[in-house]
């Protein structure tokens, strides 16, 4: 994700974006009002109010042609969606007294509202359900599920995910040691894709998030590595997912 983001070199292949646009990659300049980028930890003052905060980043960040009303309206329908109204006037640093009024997964949707409030065209994730109770990351998750129903582009780095969360998810990437992609396409489709390869959980009414985490924590199968596996996986129903697997060492790896 770093570096799709920029904020990493990469140590081969290419990253483009919008490639009919801008020739493959994105001017600086533009890209921070087209990409956003909520971190897995905290960041921002203490003693701000949620809504002084998002406030604060749409004046910097929106266009100065805006009117101050029509950023206070884009202010109030973050507050909306992020479902932080009740908790607008409160400090996230909890004020003189110590502590905070707002939970980890309240701390969680400041941070995507202060990314959301610029308009992106996409947003990033990295860990959005990592630190919090599965409450709250159901909620999170469920919040993010309904952005992308707005027609906004969400990725987001999520490990071990509830199954209530796995089911949120429209499209996954997963991953195997060494970075290798072993699966890219509908989450529908997972399953039923590895099961064509022999790869399938031990009992049908085992949980599906489970089956992938121990299927990618251990060592790939030999198979992966062979020339012959590479064309079947390639092969596969086009009804299914597509997943690219390197086809020899040299494979390029980002």
């Amino acid at each position: 994700m770093n570096v799709i983001l920029g904020r990493e070199q990469k140590t081969a292949g290419e990253v483009s974006y919008l490639s009919d646009d801008f020739a493959g990659k994105i001017p600086s300049a533009l890209l921070p009002r087209i990409v956003a980028f909520v971190p897995q930890n905290d960041v921002y003052l203490r003693e701000m109010t949620v809504y002084e905060l998002i406030s604060h980043s749409a004046r910097w960040r929106l266009p100065t042609s805006l009117s101050a009303a029509k950023i206070a309206a884009r202010v109030e329908e973050v507050l909306d969606q992020l479902q932080l109204q009740h908790l607008r006037d409160i400090q996230v640093g909890g004020g003189q007294q110590g502590g905070s009024s707002l939970s980890p997964g309240d701390k969680k949707k400041v941070n995507i509202a202060l990314e959301l409030v610029a308009g992106p065209n996409v947003l990033f994730l990295d860990e959005p359900t990592t630190g919090i109770d599965s409450s709250s990351a159901l909620n999170v998750a469920t919040i993010v599920r309904n952005l992308a129903r707005t027609g906004l582009t969400c990725v987001a780095v999520i490990h071990q995910p509830r199954g209530e969360i796995f089911s949120l998810i429209d499209d996954m990437i997963i991953l195997i040691r060494g970075g290798f992609v072993a699966y890219q396409g509908p989450t529908k489709y997972v399953v039923e894709y590895f099961a064509q390869y022999g790869l399938k959980p031990q009992h049908e009414t085992a949980n599906k998030t489970d089956f992938l985490i121990d299927m990618v924590s251990k060592p790939p199968p030999a198979y992966l590595h062979t020339a012959s596996s590479v064309q079947r996986l390639q092969s596969a129903n086009n009804d299914t997912a597509m997943a690219h697997y390197p086809a020899s060492s040299n494979s390029s790896q980002a």
